[in-house]
């Protein structure tokens, strides 16, 4: 259950910002940070790391993964 609560937050976080410019709009314009509440190497730093690397080519900008 908790699985599908997070799985729909991060789809919600992902279409939200995309919806909400206009499509000719340079969007983004640097790198994305994907900022992780963990520890390197940790069960969601190789999520977020598996997440950053399919964003990069849809996005067209690179994704910097943070572990704070």
């Amino acid at each position: 259950m908790s699985r599908f609560i997070v799985g729909f937050i991060v789809c919600l976080a992902l279409i939200t910002p995309a919806s909400s410019f206009a499509a000719d709009a340079p969007w983004p314009t640097q790198p994305v940070r994907l900022v992780v509440p963990g520890d390197a190497g940790g069960v969601l730093d190789i999520r977020a790391r598996w997440l950053a690397d399919r964003l990069t080519p849809l996005l067209g900008r690179s994704v910097i993964v943070d572990n704070r």
